[in-house]
């Protein structure tokens, strides 16, 4: 978790870099995008937990019961 939280502080300060030296925004603006991709990225990971976990799911036979 630790290096997990670590890479994803790090490219947010990859983004904020990016759109300062590359748009010419500033330190708060860019900050705003880094985060507003880190919230689009959340919502697509969601997306496919939600919707996407269907098809990698395990299926198990149903038993029948005998009487």
């Amino acid at each position: 978790m630790f290096s997990g939280s670590f890479a994803v502080q790090w490219g947010i300060g990859l983004v904020v870099d990016a759109a300062r030296s590359r748009f010419g925004i500033d330190t708060g603006a860019a900050l705003q995008l880094a985060f507003a991709l880190v919230l689009v990225v959340a919502f697509l990971t969601y997306g496919w937990f939600v919707f996407g976990w269907r098809r990698h799911a395990v299926v198990t036979p149903a038993v029948e019961a005998s009487a």
